[in-house]
């Protein structure tokens, strides 16, 4: 039996970005006016231009009682990018530094990687503490896409989700399983993904998440690029159609263009937006789930459970612990910063996050451990309630 890779967000590339000076302090502006969402759910929005020295200072006021948010910035345009350049707490205090944290070789959140998406979830693990009330500064920088050249003048959005989260030790989390290319009509596929859900619901109850279901089709022949790379329309739009708070897998019968067949799965964001963007879902390719036989068999829906589990944790904001290469981990205490393919094998390759699918011609081994800081940052994200 052939190994089955994971396929990923990678954050695993050590290149600069030039510093730049300020000709002048970026303005800012406080955040907009409280919309209520759902539950203990607080939402909003704002769009702002940046400044000719490409950053911009965004003010987001935190309301007592909320532990967690989520703030998504996006150009809505593949030649504009944007990253979450510092966070500043209602104490003056740098929690957050974009540069400083791009060359790190342990990964902590995707908001430092320029794109045309950027979330941030904050708190991430429980070292940050408590979210502070009051009034935080969100300094944004915007590049061009092509030349990563920083460029003023690029119109941006901020979206963002406060939560009341009574607990960090259980929550629960809705999503919503899209079926396209007219899947939903394949009667064993369904089964298949019903026995799949319920194996990732034990896999996430061990730490505390219970996972609600429900269940969508999507019209059209199924010719999806994995999020983050192409179908960027497509993906925004079925987010359009969830209630506030719900998170999509979408179910792609075979991905097209350079997202590759075999690739298994792929997540839009390191966290990912809770918000309708070009890259808001996870969505997992369903013929690299299959044998040759085209019949499923336990082993097939177990590992297409696992990549379900795997690459909607990265939306949760969880890295692979260690990357190919062994060079990169994420930046959590309890998973090993592990160096050689044996070592990291032994000690991490039962972890749900590992970066590869280990099978031999026996089988493939499970993959559904989570430790105690992995677990941390799935409580703290903003959809897990």
């Amino acid at each position: 039996m052939s190994r089955a890779f994971r396929v990923s967000v990678l954050f695993a590339v050590a290149c600069g970005k030039p510093e730049i000076t300020p000709d002048k302090e970026p303005k800012g502006e406080p955040y907009g006016p409280t919309t209520e969402g759902q539950g203990t759910l607080r939402s909003d929005s704002v769009t702002f231009t940046t400044e000719a020295n490409s950053r911009y200072v965004i003010n987001v006021d935190v309301e007592r009682g909320e532990t967690d948010m989520l703030l998504t910035l996006t150009t809505g345009d593949e030649a504009n990018h944007v990253y979450f350049y510092q966070v500043i707490d209602p104490e003056g205090t740098l929690v957050y530094d974009g540069d400083k944290q791009f060359h790190k070789t342990e990964s902590l959140s995707y908001a430092c990687w320029p794109d045309q998406v950027s979330s941030l979830n904050w708190p991430i693990v429980d070292d940050h503490g408590a979210l502070r009330e009051g009034r935080w500064s969100i300094v944004v920088s915007t590049l061009d896409a092509r030349t990563w050249n920083y460029k003023g003048g690029v119109e941006v959005r901020l979206d963002a989700a406060f939560s009341q989260d009574p607990s960090f030790d259980a929550g629960s989390l809705t999503v919503n399983m899209v079926y396209t290319g007219g899947l939903q009509d394949d009667a064993s596929l369904v089964e298949a993904v019903a026995v799949a859900e319920e194996r990732w619901r034990q896999i996430y109850a061990a730490v505390g998440v219970d996972v609600v279901f429900t269940t969508t089709s999507w019209p059209g022949d199924g010719l999806w690029e994995p999020p983050s790379v192409g179908s960027y329309d497509q993906y925004e739009e079925v987010m359009a159609n969830n209630e506030p708070g719900v998170l999509n897998l979408v179910l792609v019968p075979e991905f097209s263009g350079q997202g590759g067949q075999w690739t298994l799965g792929l997540a839009g964001g390191i966290p990912g937006a809770m918000v309708p963007t070009a890259y808001s879902a996870v969505a997992v390719n369903v013929a690299a789930h299959m044998g040759p036989d085209l019949v499923w068999d336990d082993e097939e829906v177990r590992i297409m459970a696992g990549t379900m589990a795997h690459e909607l944790g990265h939306y949760l904001g969880m890295f692979h612990p260690v990357e190919d290469g062994y060079q990169y981990w994420d930046a959590l205490e309890d998973t090993p910063a592990c160096s050689t393919r044996q070592e990291c094998d032994a000690q991490l390759g039962s972890n749900l996050m590992y970066w590869i699918t280990l099978c031999d011609r026996q089988g493939c081994d499970p993959q559904e451990d989570l430790t105690a800081d992995q677990k941390g940052v799935m409580q703290r994200y903003v959809g897990v309630e």
